[in-house]
């Protein structure tokens, strides 16, 4: 499986252009905090889109999607719901709008915009970013063991030594341009990833036809409808496919509520130049994903016709890639996925960065740090973080390992403050922190002692102990004060129920224009079953099922002309 020294020249041009723009921004980057963690505020709105959406277009999470279509079949697309892939929708109508109006520098310091600057929106504000960090520290531990596996297939190195490797290499550019250096390579990434993928759809999808696909897959297999309990997964850990189906769908509609989580996704909101951009940012976020489930359903197909004894569905991705690509397309197609891992990789580094040096270490230890004991601080804190993740990473036995303990376990300790804070207004940063520090206590207390428990049990355990933290801290103590409420609802303008905070704001100045919630609400249903069918469509069309894609289309081009008329006209003004 050894690459031919064309694919390895192609690699190397790549590696190489890509340290060299770190240095190249390095100077921009190191003007002041802003500019090394939101780039100043100035880019395009485009630009920022195809950064944040090629931010999720990991090497590890596209193989982990392979194992999931290659385990379940066309059923694998209901277990994406479980870290709301359908998010975009209300980025777009709604959540991206909100986040940016906050004017911000992180996630973390939302929470003193939302609850004041007193003891208790402090404390919510440094448990957003602890969370923010360990979030972040988990995810590059699975980036560790997704480009550890994939480098050994066409490396002479260990899956520990080929990880090391890349991770050096990327850490590099981000440390030293910032989020300069991250939107600027995500674009030449996204370029590179897309006709990779391209081809790679292409190519699987001429090596079988539906009929031969059909003949090696049991029954059920190419069937998208939601079953019970399929046979065919009998005896896995998906065997009571209906009831995780409930916890899915349940996790990502929650997920899509609270909008942008503790990564890059809010970060990307809080660089654009305006809330009309922001919403901008959602519409095209989804776009750029779309070959990405054409590659992978076109390399699970073709792994499951034309390669026996694959006994790990995580390698079957690198398995097809080697056995079926070309010399010299083989290296384009390298750097793609290289490019994948690094736009997701740099990404994560650079936010986790922001938590540590904005929330906890100038907003906590050295509140009159300049800006170049900042910009250090920046350095430092992104290595503590990807040495942090490499330890972690080393110890997990798997990508799913650490995927379903992220999703399904950990994050769902989150996601009752996220949703409350943004729609209900008695909610108070007090019930942030106890339904933060239940939602922990909880998750690690079943990580540790019940670590067989199905998801499902988990998510519902979880949530339900959140909520009720939630309540009775909020209940329990005085509200946020009234002040600082009129002031984030006059400039975030959120849905909701905020009533008696609208009602109290005088004729001055502080009352919000005039927006409809529920015409939010409905456009991101709209938005939703559109990007739903965007994805359907490569992806039936790779299996040769032309007219369930003509279907799929027919319905995601009605939804665009939908928005057309109930979304683009009434985008923010700038």
């Amino acid at each position: 499986m050894k690459l031919h020294p064309v694919d390895i020249a192609i690699l190397l041009i790549y590696v190489i252009g890509v340290v060299y723009l770190g240095f190249h921004l390095r100077k921009k980057a190191s003007e002041n905090v802003e500019s090394y963690f939101l780039a100043g505020r100035r880019l395009h709105w485009l630009w920022i889109s195809i950064s944040g959406s090629v931010s999720t277009y990991d090497i590890t999470g596209t193989m982990w999607i392979v194992a999931m279509f290659y385990t379940m079949g066309l059923k694998g697309m209901w277990i994406h719901w479980s870290w709301g892939f359908l998010i975009p929708a209300a980025y777009m109508t709604f959540a991206g709008k909100w986040v940016r109006r906050s004017a911000v520098l992180t996630g973390a310091q939302w929470m003193e915009t939302r609850f004041g600057k007193g003891l208790d929106g402090m404390i919510a504000r440094q448990l957003y970013a602890f969370a923010s960090v360990i979030t972040t520290v988990c995810m590059i531990a699975y980036d560790y063991q997704g480009i550890g596996k994939f480098i050994s297939v066409y490396l002479p190195l260990s899956k520990d030594a080929g990880a090391f490797l890349v991770f050096g290499v990327t850490s590099i550019y981000v440390i030293l341009g910032g989020l300069y250096s991250v939107i600027v390579t995500d674009v030449i990434q996204t370029a590179i990833l897309t006709i990779a993928a391209a081809v790679v759809a292409v190519i699987c999808a001429s090596q079988f036809t539906f009929e031969s696909l059909s003949a090696s897959v049991p029954d059920g297999w190419l069937s998208l409808a939601p079953a019970w309990e399929p046979t065919y997964l009998a005896g896995t850990d998906f065997q009571f496919f209906g009831l995780l189906c409930i916890a899915w769908i349940a996790k990502g509609i929650m997920l899509n509520a609270g909008g942008p989580f503790t990564l890059h996704e809010f970060q990307r909101f809080l660089s654009t130049r305006s809330s009309r951009d922001a919403s901008k940012v959602g519409a095209a976020w989804g776009f750029f994903l779309v070959t990405r489930w054409a590659m992978c359903i076109g390399i699970t197909a073709l792994a499951v016709v034309g390669i026996q004894g694959i006994t790990d569905p995580e390698m079957a991705l690198p398995h097809v890639l080697d056995v079926y690509l070309p010399i010299g397309l083989k290296g384009l197609v390298l750097a793609g996925f290289l490019a994948a891992f690094m736009s997701t990789f740099d990404s994560t580094i650079n936010s986790g960065a922001a938590y540590l040096v904005e929330d906890i270490y100038h907003g906590l230890i050295k509140p009159n740090a300049s800006n170049r004991e900042l910009t250090r601080a920046s350095y430092i804190s992104s290595i503590l973080i990807v040495i942090a993740g490499l330890l972690i990473g080393m110890q997990a036995q798997s990508i799913t390992t650490i995927w379903t303990w992220i999703l399904m376990v950990f994050t769902a300790g989150f996601l009752v403050p996220n949703i409350l804070r943004w729609y209900w207004w008695r909610f108070n940063a007090w019930g942030v922190a106890g339904s933060t520090s239940v939602g922990m206590a909880v998750c690690f207390f079943l990580t540790f002692f019940y670590p067989g428990a199905p998801p499902y049990l988990s998510l519902g355990v979880i949530v339900l102990s959140s909520l009720a933290a939630a309540i009775i801290a909020t209940y329990s103590t005085a509200p946020t004060n009234a002040e600082t409420l009129r002031l984030f609802y006059g400039a975030v303008h959120p849905g909701g129920f905020w009533g008696p905070v609208r009602r109290g704001m005088d004729d001055g100045g502080l009352r919000a224009k005039s927006e409809t919630f529920m015409r939010d609400l409905f456009n991101c249903a709209i938005g939703m079953i559109a990007l739903l069918c965007l994805y359907l469509t490569p992806v039936y069309s790779v299996i040769h099922d032309w007219t369930a894609a003509a279907i799929t289309f027919s319905v995601f081009l009605a939804g665009v002309l939908i928005l057309w008329k109930t979304w683009y006209p009434y985008l923010p003004e700038d």
